[in-house]
């Protein structure tokens, strides 16, 4: 039976344009696992009748079975047993799909249904394009070494780590100040797991990066932008190259699915860092149309729930804010966005264009985004050929422009990853929320009121004391 329900139960609708993977749908609580089960095989059975579509399945692992399943107060509580997916064909039409969710929503044991899109790199799209593309096609001619020649050292050049008062000419914003905590044990994030959850893994080969991922979750593709985001966040101190934020954090990897992230539950701990270097569509909004309207992951429920669980645990989730310049305030978003409504705990990054210490103009924005850093020209690591505009050679290759939330989030990882390491070492006590409030509040301000959208500029100097 679908008695017609009157409960707004769409979250949002499909837009056309945007590749939606499937379409997620949550079931109101009941005491009993085997009723959701029972329930959702209803609903796919009818949707099958109705649809093309090849029935529902869980959309996280619960069974008693699997090793990886969050303990059972933790599923109860953010009812990961109640969340369940319909995968949708390619290129199936943003119609049909809004067609599905009106069909599901009829259904009395919903508490809300919406479809995923595919998640993309928190990469700046440029007119169209990615900041990958913008960045191969880079004017800059890369330095080529022979092989037998010493890797340069380019820390000198990793501005974003330098003090806050110091800024380098042509630029008005200054870096983190990680030198600052050099005396305290733990700065360099000992004895702290970073996890980097994007849709593609680093390159253990890299000669400057972890040879080792801890932890993983999921495929493991190796590509460029996490190969950057890690070398921000971790690089090795080896003498030459680059020197992560955190750089003797122990590092791991997810792919994009929160599935896979939540598989890492059990082996995460308070006071590790997740990495979240994805972003997704909100659709369509006043000043924003099409698939480039990039907004936080979090805006999805089951994002959200995961996020949530994390945090309660005591790990810090640092989210990309998204490069699609919109408004979370808008009031498309209701309360979404609204921490007296809606709040997961993690710390949501934008992106700030170090030349002017304003907003950088790609960058989503608004009163839940906490902190910021580097959106343009940020030295890290890469892969061979792709954007190596510093140093081109085989897994010893460099970059000076990686861009977009995708830079600024592994700078704020890193910066509270450093932080956890200091609370660790000396049995300080550093909630999520704690560690979100002190750097907020010690942060670099950005010029013209920037800060009160986007966030301020983690500043360790100041957020050591307040620590």
């Amino acid at each position: 039976m679908m008695p017609t329900n009157e409960k707004q139960t769409i979250d949002f609708y499909a837009e056309p344009s945007v590749n939606y993977l499937y379409i997620v749908f949550k079931l109101i609580p009941h005491r009993s696992s085997a009723n959701y089960l029972a329930q959702a095989g209803q609903i796919g059975q009818e949707m099958r009748r109705k649809f093309p579509v090849s029935g529902v399945a869980p959309l996280f692992d619960t069974r008693h079975d699997n090793p990886d399943r969050p303990p059972q107060n933790v599923i109860d509580s953010h009812g990961f047993d109640r969340y369940f997916r319909i995968d949708l064909q390619p290129a199936t039409p943003a119609n049909l799909i809004n067609q599905m969710l009106n069909f599901i929503a009829q259904w009395e044991w919903i508490e809300i249904v919406y479809p995923s899109p595919q998640p993309a790199s928190a990469a700046l799209p440029y007119h169209g394009a990615d900041v990958l593309s913008l960045e191969e096609n880079s004017v800059r001619q890369p330095r080529v070494i022979k092989a037998d020649e010493p890797i340069p050292d380019f820390t000198p050049l990793q501005y974003y780590t330098f003090s806050s008062a110091y800024k380098v000419p042509g630029f008005q914003l200054g870096g983190i100040g990680i030198s600052a905590l050099a005396t305290f044990d733990g700065y360099r994030g000992d004895g702290i797991t970073i996890i980097s959850h994007e849709i593609d893994a680093w390159s253990t080969a890299h000669v400057n990066l972890p040879p080792e991922r801890v932890l993983v979750a999921g495929a493991v593709d190796i590509d460029s932008h996490d190969t950057k985001s890690v070398g921000i966040m971790a690089a090795r101190d080896v003498g030459f190259g680059i020197r992560g934020i955190a750089s003797r954090a122990k590092v791991g990897y997810s792919d994009s699915p929160m599935s896979d992230l939540l598989s890492l539950y059990n082996y995460l701990y308070p006071g590790d860092v997740i990495q979240i270097g994805i972003q997704t569509t909100g659709g369509s909004i006043t000043g924003c149309q099409g698939p480039l309207c990039y907004i936080p992951m979090e805006s999805q429920q089951a994002w959200f729930d995961g996020i949530s669980a994390f945090t309660a645990k005591g790990v810090h989730v640092i989210q990309a804010a998204g490069n699609g310049n919109v408004d979370l305030d808008h009031a498309a978003f209701a309360r979404k966005f609204d921490r007296t409504f809606r709040d997961s705990g993690a710390i949501i990054v934008g992106a700030a264009d170090p030349a002017v210490a304003r907003r950088a103009t790609f960058s989503t924005y608004g009163s839940r985004v906490d902190s910021c850093s580097w959106g343009w020209n940020v030295v890290t690591t890469t892969l061979f050929g792709a954007n190596a505009d510093l140093l081109n050679r085989e897994n010893a290759s460099y970059t000076r422009s990686y861009s977009g939330t995708s830079s600024a989030n592994p700078i704020v990882a890193g910066a509270v990853a450093s932080l956890s390491g200091i609370a660790k070492a000396y049995g300080i006590a550093l909630s999520p929320l704690r560690a979100r409030n002190i750097l907020t509040q010690t942060g670099t301000y950005l010029t013209g009121g920037d800060s009160a959208i986007v966030g301020t500029q983690p500043d360790l100097a100041q957020a050591i004391y307040q620590l």
